[in-house]
């Protein structure tokens, strides 16, 4: 398993698995996002994988390059495997990085000395607040133990009741400790965010309010190659698996849904019972608001890259447990991602 993004280039140079990679944007950090493609030819559609928005989903990250090496349909596929890379190399790698020395982080102390030793520490009751220069690092005592989404409502809260706040931390990029749950002991990464006219916003949302070059970007890239299929790869506290979309589905994608979701319960991790979908939060601020069927839902995605995509066709969230086994979490999508890209394919000829 691939502990940083560099490594992670490194293997897939190595294994060759797409025919070329181009460059989508950079991130903060100056690490090419990259989108792999496969092509089969300029007048055939576009299929679009996406993973990796959040540091601490890395199964989709691995299971996104491995489904494109074996998909046997007539369409160019894109696979945006990675849009968040720092997120995915350690905090560590991180700050390393950032101030060009070895930093160590095993606890909360010595994320409150970084703060204080390389930035501007700010304290809010039990949150704290790490400024340096144009990013933050937002956090909270046993960070391990609480939620970036929970983390992200506090400061999202402690803006709405502090103007001074909104007015110093106003376009402020944001990272949140957490962890992911890779093969061995879980590795404190970090999940991204960024502020808005005084609001927390997920670094997945695509409104045009945001100005974060990447986003940018990937608005742009949407829009060039016209996806008539995306697949997002996320991992969840929820239960099981799931597939998630805008609005109540008919036809061909509903088609899909159902191949995705009974394909998952006979080889995959399962999916989330129907009575257990209501109201499950798949990220910060999103939550599914309409069981369709066993393991399939209704969320209000709004500017993020789901709801984005959807005018140009079908456009599916799958997150799994991100606490099951690794394997087990990088196979089911790999099953979901096989099953929804081969079931569209027969319906549409490809």
């Amino acid at each position: 398993m691939t502990v940083t993004y560099e490594e992670l280039l490194s293997n897939i140079s190595q294994e060759s698995v797409f025919d070329k990679q181009i460059l989508v944007s950079k991130d903060w950090l100056g690490h090419d996002i990259l989108a792999g493609v496969i092509e089969v030819g300029e007048e055939r559609p576009n299929i679009m994988i996406t993973a990796g928005v959040h540091g601490d989903e890395p199964a989709g990250v691995i299971a996104a390059i491995k489904a494109a090496e074996a998909l046997p349909v007539s369409a160019n596929l894109y696979v945006l495997f990675c849009r968040d890379p720092a997120g995915y190399s350690s905090l560590e790698h991180i700050f390393s990085r950032m101030f060009e020395e070895d930093i160590k982080i095993t606890n909360y102390n010595d994320l409150d000395m970084i703060c204080a030793n390389y930035g501007e520490l700010i304290k809010l009751g039990d949150l704290r607040i790490g400024i340096f220069k144009n990013i933050c690092l937002v956090f909270k005592p046993d960070f391990e133990k609480v939620s970036s989404a929970k983390i992200a409502r506090n400061l999202d809260k402690a803006l709405n009741e502090d103007k001074d706040l909104r007015e110093k931390l106003d376009r402020m990029r944001v990272i949140i400790p957490s962890l992911s749950y890779r093969p061995g002991n879980p590795k404190i990464v970090s999940r991204a965010f960024y502020i808005v006219e005084g609001t927390v916003v997920d670094y997945d949302c695509l409104s045009d309010k945001i100005d974060l070059p990447e986003s940018i970007a990937l608005r742009s890239f949407i829009d060039k190659i016209r996806p008539v299929l995306v697949l997002d790869l996320h991992e969840g506290d929820h239960k099981g698996f799931c597939a998630v979309v805008s609005e109540k589905p008919s036809g061909v994608h509903k088609d899909v849904l159902e191949a995705v979701c009974k394909q998952v319960e006979i080889h995959g991790i399962g999916c989330t019972p129907l009575d257990k979908l209501e109201n499950i939060e798949l990220d910060y601020k999103l939550k599914i608001e309409q069981p369709i069927f066993h393991g399939a839902g209704v969320a209000k995605f709004n500017d993020r890259l789901v709801g984005y995509a959807r005018k140009y066709g079908i456009s599916i969230l799958f997150s799994s447990e991100r606490k099951r086994d690794f394997k087990d979490r990088v196979e089911t999508h790999i099953v979901a991602v096989h099953s929804a890209v081969c079931t569209y394919a027969t319906l549409h000829g490809l």
